[in-house]
Parts: C-alpha cells; sequence; structure tokens
C-alpha cells in the first residue's frame, strides 16, 4: 500500500515531527496502535518531500528509525553524529522590571522557555525571601537554582550543577 503524501498527512503528525526535529537521543510516544501510529509518522515524513514549506523536515526520514512496540512506538536516533550539530544553549537574560520574589517568580515562569540564566540586577531580597526563593526554584522541574550577589540583585538558573561554589543555599 502506497504513502499518504498529503500536506495534511504532515500537519496532523506534526507534533512527533517537531518531537523528533529538536531531539537527538530515542523518543517514546505511547499508543493503542503503534503499527499504525509508526506508519502514519512514516508517511508524514515522506510527504515532506513533495512540499516547500515543509523542507525544514526533510532529514527526519535519513536520522530516524521507528519502531512499534507492544503499547508505544520507538524513535531511534541514528542520524549523523552530534558534532556536526550545533547546539543552541539559550543565552542569559537581565530582567530589571522585577524587584521583589513575585517579580522573580514571575520572569522565571515567562522567561523559561528562552533562558536558561535570568538576571534581576534591581531585586534585593531578604534571608526570609531568599529562602522562599530557593525552595519555590528547586520544586520547579527543571529546577532552578539561586545566586544572591547581596546589594547587586539575584540570578536564577538552571546552571547550577557547573556553578555550585556560586549557588547559595540557606544556612550560609
Amino acid at each position: 500500500m502506497s504513502y499518504n503524501t498529503s500536506r495534511a498527512c504532515v500537519s496532523r503528525n506534526m507534533v512527533y515531527l517537531t518531537d523528533m526535529l529538536s531531539s537527538r537521543s530515542t523518543l517514546h510516544w505511547p499508543s493503542t496502535k503503534p503499527k499504525h501510529l509508526a506508519r502514519r509518522i512514516r508517511e508524514a515524513m515522506v510527504a515532506t518531500y513533495h512540499y516547500k514549506e515543509y523542507e525544514f523536515l526533510r532529514g527526519l526520514k535519513t536520522h530516524w528509525k521507528l519502531h512499534p512496540k507492544e503499547g508505544w512506538v520507538e524513535a531511534e536516533f541514528v542520524g549523523p553524529p552530534p558534532d556536526l550539530y550545533i547546539l543552541h544553549t539559550p543565552p542569559g537574560m537581565e530582567i530589571k522590571q522585577a524587584t521583589n520574589v513575585q517579580g522573580v517568580v514571575g520572569g522565571c515562569i515567562a522567561f523559561k522557555e528562552k533562558a536558561n540564566e535570568l538576571f534581576f540586577p534591581n531585586v534585593i531580597l531578604s534571608l526570609k525571601e531568599l529562602h522562599t526563593l530557593y525552595k519555590w526554584g528547586l520544586a520547579e522541574l527543571p529546577p532552578w537554582f539561586l545566586i544572591s550577589q547581596d546589594d547587586a540583585g539575584v540570578t536564577m538558573t538552571r546552571d547550577g550543577v557547573k556553578n555550585e561554589v556560586y549557588l547559595w543555599i540557606p544556612g550560609e
């Protein structure tokens, strides 16, 4: 049986295609009909070659293998070595509008997709407020770590493991 190569086929499966586009490791999607889902995704990957607007998705067919399993579909990344890709890590952002804990939390929520490090230069916090912000940050997924610059503001970072020396921890 031949593949459906319509534009609608691509748009119906765009969620899976964009997952594969942004990942470089094996993905899993739950499904009650894994063979059916795997075929639909394969159809969509083939259909991208027929339309100019889906040109950015064309490499998926050569870089991914789909395996229907019992209750899920596995998308195995078999593409070129990772060193051929330029991995983008979002840069840090400075948010001058925030002046208190609520502003920091709001900034972290609003810009979590855009940066892994947020600097709040106008936020001067008491010890109690630092504790509150510290607890909130660790409860988030992925966690935010707190760096306090005393009178120069605070920084919330997700790269805390690399910079453990600078992290604010209760009891300091």
